[in-house]
């Protein structure tokens, strides 16, 4: 028990910090890849989508 103690939290802390800069190397790397595609996809699908959208809507403020 006590050599499972010693060992528990110094691999514990060890283990969050290398977790803790993998994940955030790993999310930061893929953030900006994964944003830049679904931003131009989303911009894309947005421009023609939302077009008409706020045509309608906007015609339907100024009306209301």
């Amino acid at each position: 028990m006590e050599l499972l103690s010693n060992v528990g939290p110094p691999l514990n802390s060890t283990s969050h910090s290398v977790i803790s800069k993998s994940t955030t190397s790993t999310s930061f790397t893929s953030n900006p890849s994964a944003t830049t595609p679904t931003l131009s996809t989303s911009i894309s699908l947005k421009r023609p989508g939302r077009k008409p959208k706020s045509k309608g809507k906007k015609g339907k403020k100024p009306q209301s």
